[in-house]
Order: C-alpha cells, then structure tokens, then sequence
C-alpha cells in the first residue's frame, strides 16, 4: 500500500512540474508574440511602407491568410525585429532632434 501511495505522490510531482514548464513555455511564445505584435504596429504607425517591405522582403516569404506576419524561422525574425526597430528609432531621432 505504500508503495502505491508513492507512486502516486510522485506521478502528481511529476505533472505539477510537466504542468509549470508548459505554462511558462505557453507564456513565453505568447510574451514573444504580444511584443512581435507591438513592434509591427508600432513600424506600420512610423512608416506603413517601409513596414510591409520590411515584413516581406520578396516574392518567396509568404504570409499565410489567417496570420498578421510571416512564418519565419528565429533568425529572419531578429533580423526583421532589428529593421523594425531601426525604423521605429530613426523615426524618434528625426522627430526629437
């Protein structure tokens, strides 16, 4: 009987861990996604433009129809995350001299 009972307490153990590493996995795609989401608004406010040919540099990145941005792997998007914030800075450096 006891050992059911630890088996039991551990198996529980287990999920509660299992259960917090996918909540904090969930919060972090969903944290990455919010900001991706704020910075694009943000560039298309400062230059629409500039924006659309930043988030779609050529013919080959597509942007499926139910989705905002493209699907990119992680090092197209820092690179894109990096033009945008370019952008978005240059905007602020004009704006304040």
């Amino acid at each position: 009987m006891f050992d059911q009972i630890k088996f039991s307490v551990e198996v529980k153990a287990n999920c509660t861990v299992s259960c917090d590493c996918l909540f904090y996995r969930i919060f972090s795609l969903l944290l990455q996604a919010f900001s991706r989401l704020i910075l694009i608004l943000r560039a298309l406010h400062v230059n629409n433009d500039r924006t659309k040919v930043i988030l779609k540099p050529d013919k080959t990145t597509i942007t499926e129809a139910h989705h905002i941005w493209p699907s990119l792997s992680d090092e197209e998007w820092m690179k894109i995350e990096n033009q945008l914030k370019d952008l978005i800075m240059a905007d602020y450096g004009k704006k304040n001299k």
